[in-house]
């Protein structure tokens, strides 16, 4: 049987049962550790949104049932954990634990040059005054692994271990999963971008109707995660 990952690595919101959903916040992945288990992503993520937090699971297979409606699932998630200086957050979900949650990767398992992904909902848009799930897959590979004493905009005991990746964090992407491909164990939890590949890399100076126009190029900016010994330290 094919694995379909929307069921573990959802997307949450701000608001509550009462009041439905308010906004989009980002994603977070289901994982089991022994006998603890825990919605995990990033602190920025709910830090902000209180007690007020709700996960929807998309139906499997994902298609829209009758009158044209997904048949999306919504429940109540409150904070068990918080870890701001590793911008790490766990979640308990009232009434929903996934059949196949991540499991937590080996600490030395992780290596630069493997191949990666993610499944995260940054596509998510507003429709008709209701937000319409987009899950998005990216594919890459480790870049780097930084250290503490490595400048970036992030917590400095973030730093430790900090897996850069080739594809970017886009606005609601952060708290996704990092995994090794074909396999459901967690590497990282998915923060930002690393800020210096914001920078312009190079000028080019062309000629458009007689005039001289000088364009700038960009690096695309590549994705930095926390490590999963961040996470093993909170379960």
């Amino acid at each position: 049987m094919k694995r379909d990952y929307r069921n573990t690595i959802v997307p949450i919101f701000r608001g509550s049962e009462s009041t439905g959903v308010e906004k989009f916040l980002g994603t977070g992945c289901f994982v089991v550790h022994g006998e603890k288990r825990a919605l995990v992503t990033a602190d920025h993520v709910i830090s902000e949104a209180g007690d007020d937090l709700l996960i929807e699971i998309p139906p499997v297979p994902y298609a829209p049932s009758g009158g044209g409606h997904w048949n999306i699932e919504v429940f109540a998630a409150k904070i068990l954990d918080r870890k701001p200086e590793v911008d790490l957050a766990l979640l308990e979900v009232k009434n929903y634990f996934p059949r196949e949650p991540l499991t937590l990767a080996k600490v030395d398992e992780i290596n630069c040059f493997q191949q990666i992904c993610t499944l995260e909902y940054s596509t998510t848009v507003v429709k008709d005054g209701r937000y319409v799930l987009s899950p998005a897959v990216r594919v890459g590979n480790v870049t780097r692994n930084f250290r503490k004493a490595d400048v970036l905009k992030v917590p400095p005991m973030a730093r430790e271990d900090l897996i850069e990746v080739s594809f970017p964090a886009l606005t609601g992407a952060s708290g996704s999963p990092i995994m090794p491909v074909n396999k459901m164990a967690l590497w990282g939890i998915l923060l930002a971008n690393v800020d210096y590949q914001l920078l312009p890399v190079k000028f080019y100076k062309a000629e458009y109707d007689s005039k001289e126009v000088e364009e700038t190029y960009y690096m695309a900016p590549m994705g930095i995660a926390v490590h999963v010994r961040h996470i093993r330290d909170m379960l």
